[in-house]
């Protein structure tokens, strides 16, 4: 996960220093910032989210160096610890390590939990994992001034999957008698198949001209 942030600082001599610098590493506590010019030690900075624009008060931790001399990053300790500074990325990482650390422990607690309850919490915690990779490879990509938009290729080609993986499901629900086929719901389930089938039958849509 990267982020790109804004550092401003103030040199003992009082001068003012504003640096660019991308956070990996993020946690609730802090980061590792790479950056070109960098404060003393234990110099407190003031840290600028330049994707949401949220600020925060910092501190520098330490210098890490390679073993070769070469600056690896900086250690930035946050005065406060906060979720909500490093942006929707870090926040939908955080809840999907959240929701992993239930899906492991629900089987233990809740030996006698229908399978079917459990399969849909991991399936939800996959969703949430690919939509997790999806943002932060956009953003990532957005920050090199690469195009970003085959995300969304993959996204759709995911999306596929899982209505493909879905309609499945659904059909061995229905085959083993768990599902009625006399509900409103599936009525409306059957015309939307239908209209995609016919949709996909007529083959790939053309760009019409605009002029």
């Amino acid at each position: 996960m990267v982020v790109p942030i804004e550092v401003e600082w103030e040199e003992p001599d009082g001068t003012k220093v504003k640096e660019q610098a991308r956070a990996k590493n993020i946690s609730v506590n802090g980061a590792l910032l790479q950056m070109h010019n960098f404060p003393a030690r234990n110099t407190e900075v003031s840290l600028r989210n330049t994707l949401c624009g949220e600020s925060v008060k910092a501190r520098i931790g330490a210098i890490r160096r390679a073993r070769d001399g070469k600056l690896s990053g900086v250690v930035v300790e946050l005065l406060e610890r906060s979720e909500s500074f490093w942006g929707l990325t870090f926040q939908l990482q955080h809840a999907t390590e959240q929701l992993a650390e239930i899906e492991k422990a629900l089987p233990q607690h809740l030996s006698d939990m229908d399978s079917r309850v459990l399969r849909s919490l991991r399936e939800a915690v996959e969703e949430l994992r690919r939509t997790t990779g999806a943002v932060q490879e956009w953003q990532e990509l957005a920050l090199d001034g690469k195009s970003a938009y085959p995300v969304l290729e993959h996204l759709s080609s995911a999306r596929v999957d899982r209505a493909t993986h879905l309609l499945q499901e659904l059909i061995a629900d229905i085959d083993a008698g768990e599902l009625s086929t006399e509900s409103k719901d599936f009525a409306n389930l059957a015309r939307a198949v239908e209209r995609l089938f016919e949709r996909m039958t007529r083959g790939p849509a053309t760009v019409r001209d605009s002029g």
